[in-house]
């Protein structure tokens, strides 16, 4: 149905749904299949949200810099997505060992979501950079 009826909303639907399962198993040939079509055929003010997955495939390949370059695609664009956004990039820096950009990503975190159910962690994290790098 993805495939076949891939203009139409059902269409849409289902391939947003299977690439979400096939991400899930781990099955990422076939989760970049099915976020391909979904993109193939949606309005550019999804391209956030096909970013933003296209990131997380990106990561799972262990393709970092990909993987960021994606995330930020996405900031300030989808704004529900930001505060996942600067996580993922300052958690891809770190794991890379560019500790300063994540440090920066941590920092403007903190400053756009002093709200956010992560503050505490993205403090401590900040903590542990801050000891590391002095």
């Amino acid at each position: 149905m993805a495939q076949r009826y891939s203009s139409t909303k059902a269409g849409l639907e289902a391939s947003l749904f299977l690439f979400s399962n096939f991400y899930q198993k781990k099955d990422l040939n076939s989760a970049q299949k099915y976020l391909s079509i979904y993109k193939k055929h949606t309005k550019s003010y999804f391209n956030p949200i096909v970013n933003y997955a296209e990131g997380k495939l990106l990561e799972e390949k262990k393709e970092f810099n990909k993987a960021i370059s994606f995330y930020e695609k996405s900031l300030k664009k989808f704004k529900p997505l930001d505060h996942y956004l600067y996580l993922d990039i300052a958690r891809l820096f770190e794991k890379q060992g560019d500790l300063q950009k994540a440090k920066k990503y941590y920092q403007t975190f903190l400053s756009e979501f002093p709200q956010s159910e992560f503050v505490a962690l993205v403090k401590y994290k900040l903590s542990k950079l801050n000891n590391k790098t002095n």
